[in-house]
């Protein structure tokens, strides 16, 4: 079975997302996003490249498709230590290069003050496999992107 590679990108006339085949950077620097749907001939749209981001096949609690760059909140991730089952903790989809696969990197955490004393590996700028927080019990959703204002429940 082959994956199907999806992307997304600002458009660079409106600011606004746009979803579909990535058409890659030329020697200027410029891209463009091709999105096709039935029964229309298909749109190019000249993106923002720094704003460019890949699907990453996982999708969060309320349907919502998780993109490189996305920003997403889980609570209950440490639930199995009871002071610490409602810590909230944030995270960014980051392309680890070295595993050639898509990770998740600790942004901060509410409340601000806390600190993970039980579990050293959950430190601000750590990675870790973002199939952790997508195939597990934790609540797990996407609450904006590096690219825009966050915004709590808005969609990617």
């Amino acid at each position: 079975m082959q994956r199907k590679h999806e992307y997304r990108g600002k458009d660079r006339d409106s600011g606004k997302w746009v979803y579909g085949s990535l058409d890659q950077p030329n020697m200027d620097g410029h891209c463009a996003i091709i999105s096709y749907s039935q029964n229309n001939p298909p749109m190019i749209y000249q993106v923002d490249p720094d704003t460019v981001g890949e699907f990453t096949g996982y999708i969060d609690d309320v349907d919502n498709k998780v993109f490189e760059d996305d920003v997403f909140e889980v609570t209950g991730y440490l639930k199995s230590f009871e002071e610490y089952k409602d810590v909230k903790t944030f995270f960014t989809v980051v392309w680890n290069q070295k595993e050639t696969c898509f990770d998740a990197q600790v942004l901060y955490f509410e409340p601000t003050d806390f600190r993970p004393d039980v579990w050293s590996g959950l430190n601000i700028g750590n990675n870790h496999y973002l199939s952790e927080f997508f195939n597990s019990q934790s609540d797990t959703i996407i609450i904006g992107n590096i690219h825009d204002k966050r915004e709590a429940g808005s969609e990617n």
